[in-house]
């Protein structure tokens, strides 16, 4: 109680709760970034994969 009373006394609450606010965006940021990675890796994971099995069913018909 006193810590709020004290930040509105030297109008420092806006402040906590803008720094407090960038601090969650930064973070939610952080996370949506993580996801793109990770996302930009499974697909050039599965484009791999596609590419393998084409190739090995190319081999495989050709060979016989």
């Amino acid at each position: 109680m006193w810590k709020e009373s004290i930040l509105k006394l030297l109008r420092l609450d806006s402040l906590v709760s803008n720094l407090t606010g960038y601090v969650e965006t930064r973070i939610e940021l952080m996370k949506l970034e993580v996801k793109e990675e990770i996302a930009k890796s499974l697909a050039k994971v599965s484009v791999l994969v596609i590419v393998i099995a084409s190739l090995s069913l190319f081999v495989l018909f050709f060979s016989v």
